[in-house]
C-alpha cells in the first residue's frame, strides 16, 4: 500500500490504497487516525476518484462506531452533495447512492430525528424500489412512523395521568391518544402494504 501511495502518486490504484490503508489502521485499533485519513477524500485529487463515495461512507461508519452520529451525518450529507448525481447516472455505481441515502437515514434515526429519517427512508424506498436498500428503507420508514406514534401516545398518556386536569386539557389528551392510536393503525397498514 505504501509503495503505491508514495511511489505512484498519479496511479488510479492510489485512492484504493489509501482507503485500504485506513481499513488496516482501523484493524490496528486506531479509529481516529483512519477517520482523519479518509477525510482527505473530500478534497482533490482524491475527491475525483471512483472510490471517494465509499471512503466517505466508511468514514461515517467509523464516526458511528465512536457514537458520533452528528459527525457521521455531516460526512454523509457532504458525500451525497458531491457524488450522488454522478452515482445515480452510473448504472454500475447507482446502488452506492442508495447506500449513502440509507446510511444517512440510519444516522438520523440514531439521533432520534424521526421526521428527517422517515423522509430520507421514504425517498430512498421510492428512488431505489428495485434495490435491496429500497426495501430496507421502506421498512425503516415504517419503524419511524411507529416510533413517532408511540412517542405521541406516551406523551398523551403522561398528560392523562396528570392529577386534576381541567376538562379542556382532558379532552385534548384523549384526542391525542386517539390520534396516536390512529397513527399506529396507519403504520400497521403501511407495513401490510
Amino acid at each position: 500500500l505504501e509503495v503505491v501511495m508514495n511511489q505512484h502518486p498519479t496511479s488510479p490504484a492510489r485512492p484504493v490504497a489509501i482507503l485500504e490503508r485506513a481499513n488496516v489502521i482501523v484493524a490496528q485499533g486506531d479509529v481516529q487516525s483512519a477517520i482523519n485519513e479518509l477525510a482527505n477524500f473530500v478534497n482533490d485529487p482524491l475527491k475525483a476518484s471512483p472510490v471517494a463515495p465509499m471512503a466517505l461512507l466508511r468514514q461515517a461508519t467509523l464516526y458511528r462506531v465512536q457514537n458520533k452520529p452528528i459527525d457521521a451525518e455531516k460526512v454523509l450529507v457532504t458525500a451525497r452533495q458531491h457524488f450522488e448525481p454522478a452515482l445515480v447516472a452510473d448504472p454500475k455505481r447507482a446502488v452506492w447512492a442508495a447506500v449513502l441515502q440509507y446510511h444517512l437515514g440510519l444516522v438520523q434515526l440514531e439521533q432520534n430525528k424521526l421526521v428527517e429519517a422517515k423522509a430520507t427512508f421514504d425517498a430512498t424506498a421510492k428512488q431505489f424500489a428495485d434495490k435491496l436498500e429500497g426495501a430496507e428503507a421502506a421498512w425503516r420508514a415504517g419503524q419511524c412512523r411507529r416510533l413517532e406514534a408511540l412517542a405521541k401516545l406516551t406523551e398523551a398518556k403522561k398528560k392523562l395521568a396528570t392529577p386534576g386536569l381541567n376538562p379542556g386539557d382532558l379532552a385534548a389528551a384523549n384526542a391525542a391518544v386517539q390520534d396516536a392510536i390512529k397513527g399506529l393503525t396507519e403504520t400497521s397498514t403501511y407495513f401490510d402494504a
